[in-house]
């Protein structure tokens, strides 16, 4: 129906397939139109890496947990959750290690091979020397996980499928518990720790290399003291001196020809450039 001109007050009907035909052409007028509006969104979207990349990249950022309980309990939750590794590390010898503290770590990486995660833990080289941890270890790398050996002063850390990190409290340990730390999730933050911590585990040694009882060891204790002091500049002289008890200049110089023959070297030249690469060099 539309308004007659004609008459003051009132209404003709009108032709049904002329309103059709309007009514279709205001829809198509429609549908253009908002495939036009369709078609630049991809545009307004490609804007978005310009504007704060870290509302888009980053995570929450990071939880201070003021406890080890809470720090354990934590761990165990994004690890019941994980899909594809764990990797830890521990610069503590293990008798400065609190035991339950070390219980746990071990179940958590039993835990991550038994739900397939691939497993990596670095050790302090005095973790060789421990025979509780051996054991571990052994059983580890049996079950298909990896372990290194440093003796560089690695950050304690656990990684998760490297999204979650989880750290000690460096910023104040004066108000928290030993055990205490922090949950970063942080994108940025943890793909960072990751690489710190793939730099610690590619210059350390495998476990199986160093283990007295994987191979023999052809260095003493004494020989790797006196050969640390020289890789530090001291002359035969100042090493002997250096070390606890001190030694001659003659007896150090026959530790070092023993080696030397054991080597089958003819200089101390070639029994440094050994040292600097053997695994041995990581031995306590």
């Amino acid at each position: 129906m539309e308004h007659a001109p004609h008459l003051p007050v009132g209404f003709i009907a009108c032709d049904p397939r002329a309103v059709a035909r309007r009514l279709i052409s205001a829809e198509h007028e429609l549908l253009d139109r908002t495939v036009r509006r369709l078609h630049r969104l991809p545009a307004l979207e490609f804007l978005a890496g310009h504007f704060e990349p870290h509302r888009m990249y980053s995570g929450p950022g990071s939880e201070f947990l003021p406890t080890g309980e809470e720090m354990n309990g934590r761990i165990g939750t994004a690890l019941a959750a994980a899909r594809s590794e764990l990797c830890t590390s521990q610069p503590a010898p293990p008798e400065k290690r609190d035991p339950t503290v070390r219980k746990l770590g071990r179940q958590r990486g039993r835990k991550a091979l038994s739900q397939g995660l691939t497993h990596r833990a670095l050790y302090n080289s005095a973790a060789l020397a421990d025979e509780d941890t051996a054991s571990y270890v052994a059983r580890l790398l049996e079950a298909g996980g990896e372990a290194r050996v440093t003796a560089a002063r690695v950050p304690r850390m656990v990684i998760i499928d490297s999204t979650h990190l989880f750290i000690d409290n460096v910023l104040s340990e004066e108000h928290s518990e030993p055990d205490a730390g922090w949950h970063v999730t942080d994108r940025a933050v943890v793909a960072w720790a990751r690489s710190v911590y793939d730099m610690f585990w590619w210059q350390a040694t495998r476990w199986q290399d160093l283990d007295p009882a994987a191979g023999e060891v052809t260095s003493t204790d004494l020989q790797r003291r006196i050969l640390r002091e020289l890789e530090a500049s001291y002359s035969q002289a100042q090493a002997g001196h250096r070390l606890t008890p001190p030694l001659s200049e003659r007896a150090v110089h026959k530790v070092l020809a023993e080696l030397r023959e054991a080597l089958g070297m003819k200089s101390m030249y070639q029994v440094m450039v050994w040292w600097g690469r053997t695994p041995e060099r990581e031995l306590p």
